[in-house]
Order: structure tokens, then C-alpha cells, then sequence
């Protein structure tokens, strides 16, 4: 599920994928693992550890109900890390959880089912600007 850390001679991308079922989709674990170091985290515990211990280039934060416990966690990781690279994926909520997913500082937002290769293409160039 990605390339360790010391089979990579560059230092490999770090992608933090919290939510239940985007770290379970293997086609996406995958196709990102071809580029990128993939840490997978499906619960708060787990991500607090993670986000306190780790740093990541981008966060792929999935919304599951309800939905202000997800935008609590967009809004703790844009306060306490303002640079932080975040996309949001979503089934389906309103106009707006999305506009204030933005307005915490979202770089981007994508609703269910994701297209696995735009996404891609969206990680690919958030993670290449500085």
C-alpha cells in the first residue's frame, strides 16, 4: 500500500486518507500508492494520533453523519495546521456543508461515488505546488 520510506531514494508525498470508506477503497489505496506514501486512518483516535505525531502533504478527509463532527475535524486541522492541504469527499450533503467545508479552508471538494482518476489528478496537483 505505497512505497516505504526506505525503498524511495526522493522523500515519497505523505497522503493521510481519514474516513471509513475511502481507506477501505482499494482501487484508489492502489492508484495513489504508485506515487505516494498512503497512511490510511478510520476513526478520531486513531487521527489524532496521527495528525499530533505526523505531517502530511495533504489530507483526503472523508464527511460521514453527522455532519458537524467531520467539519469539527476540518476546522481543528485547518486551526491548529492553516497551511494543510485538505480535500473533502462527501455523499451528497447540502450546498451548504460544502460552502463552509470551503470557508474552513477545503482545497477541494468531491462527492460519491469519486472518480478515482480525478481525484488522482487532483492530489497530484495540489501536492506539486508549493
Amino acid at each position: 500500500m505505497g512505497k516505504s520510506l526506505e525503498t524511495t531514494t526522493a522523500r515519497a508525498t505523505k497522503i493521510l486518507l481519514l474516513g471509513d470508506n475511502i481507506s477501505k477503497n482499494k482501487s484508489l489505496l492502489e492508484k495513489l500508492g504508485e506515487k505516494h506514501l498512503v497512511v490510511v486512518s478510520n476513526g478520531e483516535k486513531p487521527f489524532k494520533n496521527n495528525i499530533e505525531k505526523h505531517s502530511y502533504d495533504l489530507i483526503v478527509l472523508e464527511l460521514n453523519e453527522p455532519v458537524s463532527e467531520p467539519l469539527a475535524t476540518l476546522k481543528t486541522i485547518k486551526q491548529q495546521q492553516p497551511a494543510q492541504k485538505v480535500i473533502v469527499i462527501s455523499d451528497g450533503h447540502s450546498v451548504k456543508v460544502v460552502a463552509k467545508a470551503f470557508n474552513y479552508g477545503a482545497a477541494d471538494f468531491f462527492r460519491t461515488p469519486v472518480n478515482i482518476s480525478l481525484l488522482n489528478e487532483r492530489i497530484d496537483a495540489l501536492v506539486h505546488t508549493a
